[in-house]
């Protein structure tokens, strides 16, 4: 896991135990679980410094009636680890019924998206979110080979370019990242 750009993780358990970084071995073979995967793609993207946002929660767009449960979202932004002037925006749908829409001002620029949302397989019957599998931007992350290699999408860092230009729309009961490479915000310039 060399160059993985992760400083600290604190989990309960790292190997063995009914929700381990790495799986419940002896009794499943040693995998990550989808917050490895959500950890690495963080620390990959998001640098140090946090930014006050501010946020208004009328609908999007603006002339719909906000959905039951559209309070459930959550947005943090920072600067990205780039240094170049770039934003990095995690946001986190809590809903379990409802997509959740995010808006951003015009000026931060067009994003690159990274949607995390739950794979196939839930552990408990009917609750999707409570897979072991994890997608990003409707793939499967998985180790590659032996050597564990990060999944093409984590290790090269590149997400889906935004299909609406400062929209994000995260399906219900999921997170997402946002970079906004051309934002050009002074205090995240090296």
């Amino acid at each position: 896991m060399a160059n993985a750009n992760v400083s600290v993780m604190a989990r309960q358990s790292l190997v063995g135990y009914n929700y381990s970084l790495l799986g419940n071995w002896p009794v499943e073979p040693i995998k990550p679980n989808p917050d490895y995967f959500t950890t690495v793609l963080f620390r990959r993207l998001f640098g140090n410094t946090v930014l006050a946002t501010a946020a208004d929660a009328a609908p999007w767009p603006p002339s719909a009636a906000p959905a039951a449960g559209g309070e459930r979202a959550r947005a943090f932004a920072f600067c990205a680890a780039e240094k170049s002037g770039g934003v990095a925006v995690a946001m986190v749908n809590f809903d379990a019924k409802s997509p959740a829409d995010f808006a951003f001002d015009a000026a931060l620029g067009r994003q690159r998206e990274y949607l995390l949302s739950p794979g196939a397989a839930p552990v408990v019957a009917g609750a999707a979110w409570s897979s072991r599998h994890m997608l990003l931007n409707g793939k499967p992350l998985e180790m590659q080979g032996p050597a564990w290699k990060l999944p093409p999408a984590l290790a090269t860092g590149q997400g889906k370019a935004g299909a609406v230009a400062g929209q994000v729309t995260l399906s219900p009961l999921s997170v997402g990242f946002a970079i906004f490479p051309d934002a050009k915000a002074a205090a995240c310039v090296a």
